[in-house]
């Protein structure tokens, strides 16, 4: 079968691109992080990184440093209609599994037809390096989610996410570590101290 050709504009005849042609490549997904991500982290730190901890209510929040930040039912409204898409928060019983569980996820992908994935953190970027007043914990906190997202996560099934990281400006070091690592995709936090 010939392919359908299509005019542009300097009136070259260009093949259209067929359905079962097309490589789907999502560049703005989310991760409701598992309450394992600091499961291997064995670092001077461990008894102080964040942990999920699940209310007298059933909603499941990270704890860190004092504060609470729950998973909003706005982070993950895959699968639902738009008029029970809310803020609320919410138990990860609530959620797709697809949006915390990396092999439900590549099944999700693998049904929606999408090859890649480019995933950023909720909770990460959503409070828990701004919010930490112990500076060096922050950091370690931070690196130990980029090493659980790169090796972990996206490491879990090499060829189907894009690897992303998440520094603190002017840790260039830690963006560094992490590029050395594949990952080809960092979130910078502003902080208004100076990291030392």
């Amino acid at each position: 079968m010939d392919a359908a050709l299509v005019s542009i504009q300097n009136h070259e005849r260009l093949p259209i691109m067929g359905m079962n042609d097309l490589i789907l490549i999502s560049t703005d997904d989310h991760i409701c992080e598992p309450p394992t991500v600091f499961d291997n982290y064995n670092g001077k730190y461990k008894d102080h990184m964040p942990q999920v901890k699940t209310d007298s209510s059933g909603i499941d929040a990270w704890e860190f440093n004092g504060r609470r930040m729950p998973n909003l039912g706005l982070n993950a409204v895959v699968g639902r209609r738009p008029e029970e898409y809310g803020v609320e928060p919410c138990a990860f019983s609530q959620l797709r599994k697809g949006c915390y569980d990396v092999h439900a996820r590549v099944d999700d992908m693998s049904a929606n037809g999408v090859l890649g994935s480019l995933n950023f953190p909720q909770f990460v970027n959503n409070g828990l390096a701004l919010r930490c007043d112990d500076q060096k914990l922050s950091l370690a906190a931070v690196k130990a989610y980029n090493d659980w997202h790169i090796d972990e996560w996206a490491g879990a099934y090499p060829g189907r996410f894009i690897p992303t990281v998440t520094t603190v400006r002017g840790r260039t070091r830690t963006l560094t570590t992490c590029c050395q690592a594949t990952c080809s995709n960092a979130t910078s936090l502003p902080v208004s101290y100076r990291i030392v």
